[in-house]
C-alpha cells in the first residue's frame, strides 16, 4: 500500500528501483524479518533433538520463545489494524482502470505520475 500512495503522490514513484531495495528501506519488513530470525533461533535453543535421549526441552528458553512469540504477534496485530493517513482512491486496487488513467506511460526509469 505504501508503494500505491508513493506513486499517487507528488513525488512520484521511480521505476527503476530495485525490489530489494524497497524491502530493506521498509521498517514494517526488516522489523518482520528480525523476529523471524531471532524466532527461529529461540526456538532451537528452547528445543533439541538427539537420538540417544530424545526430545530435551528447556523450560526457560521456552518461557523466552513464548514472550518472542506474543510481541511478535502484539506487532504483527498492529501492523494488520494500522491505517495510514489519508484515503487511497479506488482504482489503486484495479489494474485496467489505472492503466486507463495514465494518459502517457513514462520513458524507461522515470517517474509515473
Amino acid at each position: 500500500e505504501a508503494i500505491w500512495r508513493q506513486a499517487g503522490s507528488k513525488k512520484g514513484l521511480k521505476l527503476d528501483r530495485n525490489f530489494v531495495f524497497t524491502a530493506i528501506s521498509s521498517p514494517q519488513t526488516v522489523a518482520l524479518w528480525v523476529f523471524k530470525s531471532v524466532l527461529h533461533w529461540m526456538f532451537s535453543l528452547a528445543m533439541s533433538c538427539t537420538f540417544a535421549i530424545g526430545v530435551t526441552m528447556r523450560p526457560v528458553q521456552n518461557l523466552y520463545l513464548t514472550a518472542g512469540v506474543a510481541i511478535l504477534a502484539i506487532f504483527a496485530t498492529g501492523l494488520a489494524l494500522w491505517k495510514p493517513k489519508g484515503s487511497q482512491p479506488v482504482n489503486y486496487g484495479h489494474l485496467h482502470t489505472i492503466i486507463n488513467t495514465i494518459d502517457s506511460w513514462p520513458k524507461e526509469g522515470g517517474k509515473i505520475y
